[in-house]
């Protein structure tokens, strides 16, 4: 992509048509604060028993490229996100689930943003789940997919809403048939600064899983976050539900509150 990046601002940035900013300090779209499953570090503990969920990634921005007053940014996002149980003295790891994206996020207008872009998954048992915890073997689960959003910013809400799509040209699971889409909306609102750099929100994500028969996986969420000048700390509870977010456990229900931290770039 880079590559390509390279050509292009050779050959259109001779008559000035084409401006150029490589990596640009901010992201163009916002975070999609609810969505579980997003590029960043966090920590979060299931609060009906004993286990964490961890994510260590980042969507980081490469590129804005300006044309004739049209604005596209190029990203591109890796996580891994893990869950572990604490014992009395040590941690046993269950799953490691690898996020993958790349991304182009067009700016219709100061209101409105588009996505595009591709992504894969794949999703895994570790050996602390066979060996100590028992859960015999894993499957095969992988996805590659092509993803379209839009968002929306409203003023009365202080917040966002989005909504999209994720077509999967692959998905491997043990269950039989093609299983090409998950539907995906979501939002944030409230926003009000309660101190300096302080702000509580509202943030929810809902997510249709075809593989289920369109059965959701729902993450509810409150929080606070500390904003700086391009980063944020969020401190959240959240409430999840529906269909597992872990590809080793797609055919299973959970219904968890969770309290975590979450350090958004």
């Amino acid at each position: 992509m880079i590559l390509l990046l390279s050509v292009a601002s050779f050959a259109f940035g001779q008559d000035g048509s084409l401006s150029l900013s490589w990596l640009p300090d901010n992201l163009m779209m916002p975070h999609f604060t609810a969505n579980s499953t997003a590029h960043g570090i966090s920590l979060t503990r299931v609060l009906k028993n004993n286990q964490y969920i961890g994510g260590m990634g980042s969507m980081v921005p490469v590129l804005n490229a300006t044309l004739d007053g049209h604005e596209v940014q190029f990203s591109v996002g890796g996580t891994l996100y893990t869950q572990f149980l604490r014992s009395s003295n040590h941690l046993e790891v269950v799953n490691a689930d690898f996020y993958v994206d790349v991304l182009a996020d067009y700016l219709l207008d100061e209101e409105r943003i588009l996505r595009f872009g591709y992504g894969h998954t794949s999703q895994h048992l570790v050996d602390d789940a066979i060996e100590i915890l028992g859960y015999g073997h894993s499957i095969n689960y992988v996805r590659d997919y092509f993803q379209f959003f839009a968002l929306q910013r409203i003023g009365l809400i202080k917040g966002f809403v989005y909504g999209g799509a994720l077509y999967h040209y692959r998905f491997k699971i043990p269950q039989p048939g093609a299983h090409h889409w998950l539907l995906e909306v979501g939002g944030e609102g409230l926003n009000e600064e309660i101190a300096k750099n302080l702000f509580v929100y509202l943030a929810a994500d809902i997510k249709f899983r075809e593989e289920s028969g369109y059965a959701t996986t729902q993450n509810y969420q409150a929080g606070l976050r500390f904003r700086g000048t391009t980063h944020s700390l969020r401190l959240a509870l959240s409430h999840r539900a529906g269909i597992e977010e872990r590809g080793q456990f797609y055919n299973q229900r959970i219904h968890w509150n969770t309290l975590g931290l979450f350090y958004d770039f």
